[in-house]
């Protein structure tokens, strides 16, 4: 009984329960973590990408049901249980989040571990957060918050409004292209408008910034 709640001998690191709710924003597939998204020689005439990798396929009638079953519920948590608190105002008609909160008991701590497990958006998933603090007790009064502000940053989020040209990523999502590398070793680098930095990223010859032209 106390296994099938995470209590007992249940032990689980934060990057593997993110690949656990990874694993069920995409309906199944479990992809090996990684650090490095490609290899660039110095001064940038090699460039060689490393692919995902696959590491299992969670197949089987019983198993999808699974999937699906957590898929329609854990947005739930977010608007109606234990994660409505830190969410409380968040756009989630927007941006719905699917999550988990959770408060684990570890032998000889006093106060409980606190997690908070989630991905978004629940109906077309990009990002999956989880955040644990040890002996920090609920995982939606202490976890929670600190979660809802990655989405805010990731998303462009201030007050009830989505505004991607807010986001910390430029253009409001991940790049899916490698760094561009000069010849002399630098990088080419986005700029945003209170970055500091000396210039913006160069595509086809025009310069663009988040947040307005540059």
């Amino acid at each position: 009984m106390n296994a099938s709640i995470g209590q007992g001998d249940t032990a689980v690191t934060p990057l593997q329960m993110a690949m656990v709710y990874a694993t069920v924003a995409n309906g199944g597939t479990l992809y090996e973590p990684r650090l490095v998204k490609g290899r660039i020689s110095a001064d940038g005439s090699q460039v060689e990408e490393i692919p995902p990798i696959v590491a299992d396929e969670i197949t089987g009638a019983r198993a999808q049901r699974a999937i699906g079953f957590l898929q329609d519920t854990l947005p739930g948590v977010t608007t109606d249980g234990s994660g409505r608190g830190p969410f409380a105002g968040f756009p989630l008609d927007q941006i719905p989040v699917a999550s988990k909160t959770g408060s684990a008991q570890v032998t000889g701590d006093k106060v409980s571990t606190s997690w908070f497990a989630s991905y978004a958006p629940a109906n077309d998933p990009q990002y999956a957060v989880v955040m644990m603090v040890t002996q920090g007790g609920t995982g939606a009064k202490t976890s929670g918050p600190s979660v809802r502000k990655i989405y805010e940053a990731l998303f462009g989020v201030k007050g009830g409004n989505v505004d991607p040209s807010r986001s910390v990523l430029v253009d409001g999502e991940p790049s899916r292209d490698l760094p561009v590398v000069r010849e002399d070793g630098t990088p080419v680098v986005p700029l945003d408008e209170d970055s500091g930095l000396p210039e913006s990223r160069e595509d086809t010859g025009n310069v663009s910034a988040r947040g307005g032209d540059g």
